[in-house]
């Protein structure tokens, strides 16, 4: 088991549209998410899919928690009250 830490949305109109490796992103979160304990997602895209999933949405993006259902899933996002905004803490 380990920790898996996604930043990112995850483009599902086209996989083409963010690759690693010839490797689409979904293929990528899928296979690295089967032994993980628990995800961290970083950022608003990895968390509600940010800027690309909105309106009209022409990638298809979708959130790591729209795929995600069987491993618990934090984000991290700085607390401007209290600090610069360059230290991440687990959201409640």
């Amino acid at each position: 088991k380990y920790l898996l830490v996604v930043d990112g949305s995850i483009p599902l109109g086209n996989p083409g549209y963010s690759t690693i490796a010839g490797i689409s992103n979904y293929d990528m979160l899928m296979e690295s998410a089967k032994g993980a304990a628990a995800i961290i997602a970083v950022g608003t895209c990895a968390t509600y899919g940010g800027i690309p999933h909105a309106d009209p949405n022409p990638t298809g993006a979708v959130s790591v928690g729209d795929l995600i259902k069987d491993k618990p899933i934090t984000d991290t996002f700085p607390d401007l009250r209290h600090h610069s905004g360059t230290r991440p803490h687990r959201s409640a």
